[in-house]
């Protein structure tokens, strides 16, 4: 089973935080990653009725958030929504994307004036590293 997390960055410093996702009031555009949840100190799975509480909390910058696709790369490094990945020998990087028509996460292939996303595989992924995102390294996408 996938382990459902997000990053985001923080507002004030850039920094990334990783773990829950909440979406605030849309007026505001309050986005938060909370990577603590407290369980009155049980297992969820072994308390019937508890109640949450946030044990720490990070605003951050919504248009950043990128869900954990849960799958690794070659170097066991997590891959997130708007990850850039490559082949540090082929000069072809290509940005993690999810695919609304598919219902699920790709990545897209510029050829020409053409723009296609493909399926993400174990093997595409076994020659593949993590070398940046959209948000810190835009200039690897050229």
């Amino acid at each position: 089973m996938i382990k459902v997390k997000f990053r985001g960055q923080k507002v004030d410093s850039k920094e990334w935080v990783y773990g829950y996702v909440y979406f605030g009031i849309p007026e505001t555009h309050i986005t938060y990653i909370i990577p603590e949840w407290i369980y009155n100190g049980y297992e969820y799975e072994q308390q019937k009725e508890f109640s949450l509480r946030f044990e720490k909390y990070e605003q951050v910058e919504p248009t950043t958030v990128g869900m954990f696709i849960g799958l690794k790369d070659k170097n066991g490094k997590e891959i997130y929504a708007d990850d850039i990945v490559g082949d540090f020998g082929d000069p072809n990087c290509f940005k993690i994307v999810w695919d609304k028509k598919y219902a699920a996460f790709g990545y897209i292939i510029q050829n020409n004036n053409s723009t296609t996303i493909s399926e993400i595989t174990e093997d595409f992924l076994n020659d593949q590293e993590v070398i940046g995102n959209i948000h810190d390294n835009p200039e690897l996408l050229g």
